[in-house]
């Protein structure tokens, strides 16, 4: 079998800088990344995936691993391809496990579904807030002469 190094070697036009970075680092990382979707993804085996879901899955958890891309991005790309490449139920599963991976590498960024405020929920005021201090101006300015109107010209 050949390396993912060596598959790009062999393609007549190197692909771009991060696709060509996406192959190479997921083929260096291919069992810790493995590992990862399989905890996450429940009973199914990395090997019993779609290969389109497989590849999907193993490309967002090295984005979500190894790089600083934002959880809800590197998600919804991958979700996204799924829709559109996959089968009709892949991107809620792809949803589903990236969601898993990333809860267990990046648990300050996955925002948890109870989290989530719909706009129906939001609490409205029961008061208006008073200000607890009251500043007060240090000096008003007086002023020093009384503006004379001037006369208005008679017609």
């Amino acid at each position: 079998m050949l390396s993912p190094d060596a598959i790009l070697e062999a393609l007549p036009a190197r692909p771009e800088g991060y696709a060509a970075t996406l192959v190479s680092g997921v083929g260096q990382h291919l069992s810790e990344i493995d590992e990862k979707i399989a905890g996450s993804a429940r009973a199914w085996s990395v090997d019993r995936m779609p290969a389109v879901d497989r590849q999907l899955l193993r490309i967002a958890t090295y984005e979500l691993v190894f790089s600083d891309l934002p959880v809800a991005v590197v998600i919804d790309e991958a979700v996204e391809l799924a829709n559109e490449y996959s089968t009709e139920e892949s991107g809620r599963f792809v949803n589903g496990v990236l969601s898993a991976v990333a809860a267990a590498i990046r648990p300050t960024e996955v925002i948890r579904p109870t989290e989530v405020i719909r706009p129906t929920e939001v609490a409205r005021p029961t008061e208006v807030a008073r200000p607890t201090e009251v500043i007060q101006p240090t000096e008003v300015a007086q002023p020093t002469e009384v503006a004379q109107p001037t006369e208005v010209a008679q017609r």
